[in-house]
């Protein structure tokens, strides 16, 4: 079953909330294929829910979920649940 883009972009903020990752790791966590990968974190770097920062040991930057981002986990999260209340009250 295919995933909606809101629910990829949640996995992808999910995976970068604690500590900055590399893209390669993001799109290997979320399932992602390399071009639909850097859409969507380019997507998400645009939108404010991610930033870029410097990585430790690494040359190249890392991606970190931002308060914005926080926040959109946050109310994807409830409505998901209202949803599913919903769906079982049916």
């Amino acid at each position: 079953m295919r995933r909606a883009k809101l629910e990829i972009v949640k996995d992808v903020l999910e995976y970068c909330r604690h500590a900055p990752k590399r893209m390669s790791w993001v799109i290997q966590s979320v399932h992602l294929n390399s071009a639909r990968g850097q859409k969507i974190l380019g997507l998400c770097v645009k939108r404010g829910f991610l930033q870029e920062v410097p990585m430790k040991n690494y040359l190249r930057k890392g991606y970190l979920t931002t308060e914005n981002g926080r926040e959109f986990i946050k109310k994807y999260d409830e409505l998901a649940a209202i949803l599913q209340e919903t769906i079982r009250a049916i």
